[in-house]
């Protein structure tokens, strides 16, 4: 059975499980000919390896404590927030 693993002494932790990673495989062959060529043959392979993780997002929310208000015109700018990391990398 195949799990994920995770790093334990360190705080950020990456995937190493099977689900994050992809593999593909491409083979193509074109032939062709035509009254001035008499062959034309183009062979083609392509081998790609994925690597995929989603972090944990992290929020910061700038006016969560600066607006007390419960106006809701001003609860818009006080559910404001930023993400300073990207929720999905890939390679």
């Amino acid at each position: 059975m195949l799990e994920n693993y995770r790093a334990r002494n360190r705080r950020d932790s990456f995937s190493l499980a099977p689900k994050t990673f992809g593999f593909s495989y491409a083979y193509n062959v074109i032939e062709k000919s035509d009254p001035f060529v008499q062959s034309d043959y183009e062979q083609t392979h392509l081998e790609k390896i994925d690597y995929a993780h989603s972090l944990q997002p992290k929020y910061l929310y700038p006016f969560k404590k600066a607006i007390k208000s419960t106006n809701p015109f001003l609860s818009i700018i006080k559910d404001l927030n930023v993400n300073f990391f990207p929720f999905y990398y890939g390679v």
